[in-house]
């Protein structure tokens, strides 16, 4: 499934008229309460609840994930590198209302060797992700193919390769088995280097596929 990854409030209305199956809301990034922000997009979207820790407290992200989840989204992006009672708490949180968990990892800066890929992807797992996510910055094309190596390992899982070489992993995660790959609503409204608009995406795929 494609994802688009919204950052601000204006774009909501256009994503609506593009009713793309799965939605992620960067609340770091919107800044608005998750109660109106649902409000305002179409019920018939499959959402994603994400707050990347860098961006506030984590007091803060604690109560705006449980209120996404409070109002219904389907998902909850956690980041494995948070403190684990933190984790068990919104884990626990998110299974007593049938929210599932995507436990996530980042590398801004590189693409590690793949025992250290392995690693973090197991221990997305072993903190409670029903959906493993390893997003790295890629810069070679053999990062790139140590990265994509990860979908042979059991499990519901996202890979994303960041940056510019980063970009064919998030096209060929459709056919990789991938959960999701995220996109962008427009060109000027990346919230990650190297995505790829559901447009660009939706071409991609058509010419693949002709």
């Amino acid at each position: 499934m494609i994802c688009i990854s919204i950052g601000d409030l204006d774009r909501i209305n256009e994503v609506n008229q593009i009713l793309p199956p799965v939605v992620e809301l960067r609340l770091d990034l919107i800044k608005h309460d998750p109660e109106k922000v649902l409000s305002l997009l179409d019920p018939s979207i499959t959402v994603i609840g994400t707050f990347r820790k860098e961006n506030e407290d984590q007091s803060q992200q604690r109560e705006q994930l449980k209120k996404c989840m409070d109002y219904g989204v389907q998902y909850i992006d956690l980041e494995v590198d948070n403190s684990t009672g933190y984790l068990e708490e919104l884990v626990e949180y998110a299974h007593s209302r049938n929210v599932e968990v995507i436990m996530s990892w980042h590398n801004y800066f590189t693409t590690p060797e793949r025992d250290q890929l392995n690693k973090m992807l197991a221990m997305c797992y072993s903190k409670g992700g029903d959906i493993a996510k390893i997003a790295c910055m890629v810069t070679n094309e053999q990062q790139l193919a140590r990265l994509v190596s990860l979908y042979e390992v059991e499990g519901r899982k996202v890979i994303v390769g960041m940056g510019e070489m980063g970009k064919i992993s998030r096209f060929s995660a459709i056919y990789y088995g991938a959960e999701f790959t995220f996109a962008a609503v427009s060109e000027n409204r990346l919230t990650a280097p190297g995505q790829l608009t559901y447009k660009q995406i939706l071409e991609l795929k058509e010419i693949f596929e002709s």
